[in-house]
């Protein structure tokens, strides 16, 4: 079944001693105040969404409940995703200094190559 954010939310609130523990009152008494607010539902859920993604538990719990939802407001969408593809291949910027000044270059794709510095003339050598 795909509910409403704010549906959601009321439906989460059993669930919070086990997803949770100790912190599940508190966060309950934060939802609660959130509904009893006199704003518009948009600003609601925008507040729901920024109070459920403190934890990961809850965040986890959200996203099952949503899944294939497609609430926006102001152009942004409101639902609780990763992002996408695997972050494990991503690989830093290399930094490379010339041996004789204080010339810097960051090499930031595979493919490229250092240059030489502009003064000296000189290769530069990486930089850890």
């Amino acid at each position: 079944m795909n509910y409403s954010i704010i549906e959601a939310a009321k439906a989460i609130i059993p669930h919070l001693p086990a997803l949770l523990g100790k912190q599940a009152e508190p966060m309950s008494q934060r939802l609660r105040t959130v509904f009893d607010k006199q704003v518009d539902e948009a600003q609601i859920e925008i507040e729901i969404i920024d109070l459920l993604s403190e934890h990961e538990a809850t965040r986890a719990w959200m996203n099952a409940q949503l899944q294939g939802e497609k609430e926006t407001t102001k152009g942004g969408t409101l639902v609780f995703n990763e992002l996408g593809g695997n972050s494990d291949n991503v690989q830093g910027a290399t930094y490379y200094k010339c041996p004789e000044c204080d010339y810097r270059w960051t090499k930031t794709l595979d493919w490229q190559t250092p240059t030489r510095c502009p003064t000296h003339d000189c290769d530069l050598i990486e930089d850890n």
